[in-house]
């Protein structure tokens, strides 16, 4: 069984996104999804007949599982394609399967490489003196969506550290508590998306030029129409936050202050 793309388009069939057999189409690469699992992600040269391609725009709104096949296959597919040479000494390394691991092997050196994910942090901003929340519209979001604010932890940060210093940057919000409240592998192409709700202190916000349309706060029972999906950590982190205030529900209780 197969979980197939062409370049970075998935391919998708009737019946789902695992596909029986890929025959009728030349396989360029093959690896495994799991060691001792017979599902493999391959990249093929042509969209099998009465199949058709997904592109990442739209396999963002897969469904839960397969969402997380898809992720998987499409990472270790980038993974291969990133770490073709070893870092090291630049020779060319070899797929090693075993019934614990998947990994890169250097035969020149020995180094091993394994897959690697780019951690980031996702959040969103709460006013509960006020009932609202703060969304920010990026500048790469062509439709208009109210998301939450993202972004990556840089060499030497915390989690909570990068969360303190992206709220600033992108918002110009200080913050005090914060909540971790889950993640999500997010393939395009490697992110783990580590998701918190944040406490807002009194500071004034002011929109990052460089990657925000804008921010806007909103009442907790006006939210926009326009945000994620559920499938997505931003569009769960935003539901479970609300629901959780409109309800008078503590977010932060038993929960470690930043300041």
């Amino acid at each position: 069984m197969y979980i197939a793309f062409v370049k970075d388009q998935l391919v998708q069939s009737p019946v789902g996104i695992v596909l029986p057999s890929v025959r009728s189409v030349n396989i360029h690469k093959q690896l495994p999804l799991w060691p001792g699992i017979e599902i493999s992600a391959v990249e093929v040269d042509a969209c099998p007949e009465g199949c058709e391609l997904v592109p990442p725009v739209e396999a963002r709104f897969l469904a839960p599982d397969d969402l997380a096949m898809y992720a998987r296959a499409r990472q270790l597919l980038y993974w291969q394609t990133q770490m073709r040479f070893c870092g090291f000494c630049g020779t060319e390394n070899n797929l090693q399967t075993t019934p614990n691991e998947q990994f890169l092997l250097c035969p020149q050196c020995d180094q091993r490489h394994y897959p690697r994910l780019n951690p980031c942090i996702i959040s969103i901003l709460t006013d509960y003196d006020n009932q609202r929340v703060l969304l920010g519209q990026a500048k790469k979001h062509k439709n208009g969506m109210y998301a939450c604010f993202a972004g990556f932890i840089e060499a030497g940060e915390s989690a909570e550290q990068a969360l303190v210093r992206e709220l600033k940057e992108e918002t110009g919000a200080d913050i005090g508590r914060c909540r971790y409240l889950g993640s999500q592998s997010w393939p395009f192409p490697q992110q783990l998306m580590m998701a918190y709700a944040a406490e807002y202190r009194d500071s004034e916000i002011v929109a990052d030029p460089d990657e925000m349309n804008h921010v806007k706060w909103f009442d907790i029972h006006a939210l926009p129409d326009n945000i994620p999906g559920e499938q997505t950590i931003a569009g769960r982190i935003i539901r479970f936050v609300t629901s959780r205030m409109r309800a008078q529900q503590s977010l932060y209780d038993d929960y470690f202050s930043l300041s």
